[in-house]
């Protein structure tokens, strides 16, 4: 199964090194095509059961386009966002080239999130068993509030919450985008570990919206950003 994951990651990878000749956008919308993919028809079942090991389900099952292909390639991406690239790419091609392991071999779920671990240096059971081994997804209502402290400082306050009820709470690092007035904008990383939690941050010019990069990227409809503080 890990195979129809890569495979439509990868396709939208190969796409990507075509963005310096104009095609960026497409690219995007190919990825928007399979988060839709996903969302859309979503059957509600993880895309990892251990159960399977002992008996084969059936093809619609087991090779379900919305879980084994669309959201497989959506999670790759979402693992590539939570590494950064240079951390993921070095991962990807230490698991690729492991001879010993993998290579020109059978690859499990559990052998491959143990070799994204050594190969990061990090404990990664926290995103492969919200992603892979539990199912559905977060959904978030999430809030701001922007305030003057004076003297050209400005306060913006983030809270993020997630409202599903058909999964658990998903911790992900966020990347909020900041935008100011003059038309310039940051981009600030935090990690959200509990729901309702806030963020505060403090800046020397006028913050004018704020909203969680990646999410909107990938599962826009699952977004409410709501200027409410």
């Amino acid at each position: 199964m890990m195979s129809k994951n890569f495979y439509n990651f990868s396709r939208k990878k190969i796409f990507c090194s075509n963005k310096l000749l104009g095609q960026y956008s497409a690219y995007k919308n190919d990825i928007n095509n399979d988060a839709n993919g996903y969302l859309q028809p979503n059957p509600g079942w993880a895309m990892y059961n251990p159960s399977w090991a002992d008996y084969t389900p059936s093809v619609a099952v087991l090779f379900n386009t919305a879980v084994t292909y669309n959201k497989g390639a959506c999670v790759l991406h979402i693992l590539r966002y939570t590494l950064g690239d240079l951390l993921f790419f070095s991962a990807i091609n230490s698991y690729a080239t492991d001879t010993a392991r993998f290579k020109y071999k059978f690859a499990t779920t559990d052998a491959f999130m143990q070799k994204m671990n050594e190969a990061t240096g990090q404990n990664l059971d926290w995103f492969f068993n919200q992603w892979v081994k539990s199912p559905n997804h977060p959904v978030y209502q999430n809030s701001y509030g922007i305030s003057s402290l004076g003297g050209s400082v400005w306060q913006a306050k983030y809270i993020t919450k997630q409202t599903q009820t058909n999964t658990g709470f998903f911790q992900m690092p966020l990347e909020l985008k900041i935008s100011f007035s003059g038309g310039t904008d940051t981009t600030i990383r935090v990690f959200n570990d509990t729901n309702n939690q806030m963020f505060t941050f403090t800046f020397t010019k006028q913050p004018l919206s704020l909203f969680y990069v990646m999410m909107v990227v990938l599962f826009s409809n699952q977004v409410i950003e709501d200027r409410s503080l």
